[in-house]
């Protein structure tokens, strides 16, 4: 209907329908809302993109390993730290009531008035009286000088957590 309007005033048939698309604009975007309306356009776009994609993958097939082994490493990645963090941060701790748990430091207000862990020593003698725990753990950490080849080195030291009951003896690893 335009290019007729465009002929009546006065242009050459080719001019008239070159000029009628102009201002129309191109058919492609009226298939594509007309897909649009159908509700089936994004089906339709996944499948050309996976046909792309095939396409590109089977032309570089050295870019398409890369591709792969990087999108591999990165969800494997990203998935041992969620594993790391989900265990650690979001479970709650393998204890029948975790929220009966407490901490116990010592504490000498004539030397330091900031609390410090307990020694080895005041350890024993807690699991000795104490009677309103069921068990007892210790974890202590601290820090050593060293001299390797002839550099003097700060190490740190840690005796390692262990489980006990008011019964068994505390050892120190």
């Amino acid at each position: 209907m335009e290019t007729d309007k465009n002929i009546r005033g006065g242009m050459s048939p080719d001019a008239a329908r070159r000029a009628a698309r102009i201002e129309f604009g191109g058919e492609e975007r009226f298939r594509e809302e007309h897909r649009d309306a159908r509700g089936s356009r994004l089906v339709e776009d996944a499948i050309a993109d996976v046909r792309y994609a095939a396409c590109w993958l089977f032309r570089s097939p050295g870019f398409a390993i890369a591709a792969i082994l990087t999108l591999g490493l990165g969800i494997g990645g990203t998935t041992a730290v969620f594993s790391v963090v989900d265990g650690v941060l979001l479970k709650p701790l393998p204890y029948a009531q975790p929220d009966r748990l407490v901490g116990i430091w010592s504490l000498n207000s004539q030397l330091d008035p900031d609390p410090f862990t307990s020694s080895p020593p005041d350890f024993r003698a807690l699991r000795e009286r104490a009677t309103s725990f069921d068990d007892i753990a210790a974890h202590y950490s601290n820090s050593a000088n060293a001299l390797v080849a002839g550099e003097p080195v700060r190490l740190a030291a840690f005796a390692r957590a262990q489980t006990c009951s008011p019964s068994s003896e505390f050892v120190a690893g």
